[in-house]
């Protein structure tokens, strides 16, 4: 069977998130973080469908330390997950997650990963620094 990759060049991607941010100004500071969120979870399942690992790790903050790991851990898990995976057409599902804001820190799940293989859920934590989402936590 021949495999099938989606991708979205990286311009139509930023032009996404710049729109879906934009959108998300004219609201008020409650609703802006949900757009915001929004936008960056579909950023990561686009990055994660894509395997494209600068653009999920573009994602996360620099200072991400979470179950015993640095960014550059993180980095590493999720690639090796992947690279597990590749042949089992893995899918991303975000729009069924609960996302539970609590002032500048987020929590969702479930993210929902499945394939031919069968599914799992991951968990993101989001933390807020100035005025831009990121992701500081992740169990997959």
């Amino acid at each position: 069977m021949r495999e099938r990759r989606f991708f979205m060049p990286v311009w139509i991607t930023a032009t996404i998130a710049i729109i879906v941010t934009a959108g998300c100004a004219t609201h008020g500071s409650a609703s802006g973080d949900a757009c915001q969120i929004k936008a960056l979870l579909d950023q990561w399942k686009t990055a994660y469908t894509a395997k494209d690992m600068g653009a999920l790790m573009r994602l996360y903050a620099d200072d991400y330390s979470h179950g015993g790991k640095n960014k550059a851990g993180i980095a590493k898990a999720i690639a090796e997950q992947m690279q597990e995976n590749a042949a089992y057409d893995v899918r991303v599902n975000v729009v069924d997650a609960t996302v539970t804001l609590q002032g500048n820190r987020a929590s969702v799940l479930p993210v929902a990963l499945s394939g031919t293989a069968g599914s799992d859920t991951a968990r993101l934590e989001l933390r807020k620094d100035n005025g831009r989402w990121w992701v500081t936590g992740t169990d997959l």
